[in-house]
């Protein structure tokens, strides 16, 4: 499969991934909690729950990540960043989107797998 196949067939998890972090910058209070908190675990649908699948979009999203020109950038893409800080970027955002955001939903606990696979891609490729 070509890296624009994985594209294509992994659009809807980047987009929840996107989604994910977008909901960080959300002021949660006790009336729009329960809302955002279901709108929180609908994005985590769209993400494998378990085994190959699972496994196989983690290391696609580690891969993309870490060779992306646009991903290893600073001040708006004109500086490029070292291998070691597109790295540790990288660990920042998985631990943003797949701890820090769900915990402030109480959902941390549901994203575990998912936390799980991606520091599991991340350590086999770098």
């Amino acid at each position: 499969m070509t890296h624009k196949d994985n594209d294509d067939r992994y659009s809807e998890q980047m987009k929840a991934w996107l989604m994910i972090q977008t909901m960080g910058q959300i002021s949660v209070s006790f009336f729009n909690k329960k809302k955002l908190t279901k709108e929180l675990m609908g994005y985590l649908e769209a993400f494998p729950q378990d085994g190959k699948e699972l496994t196989d979009f983690a290391e696609y999203f580690v891969d993309a990540c870490l060779h992306s020109r646009k991903y290893g950038t600073t001040i708006f893409g004109m500086v490029p960043m070292s291998e070691g800080g597109t790295a540790t970027r990288l660990l920042e955002d998985i631990d943003l989107v797949t701890r820090d955001i769900p915990e402030k939903f109480g959902c941390a606990e549901a994203f575990g797998p998912l936390r799980e696979a991606l520091l599991s891609a991340h350590k086999s490729q770098t």
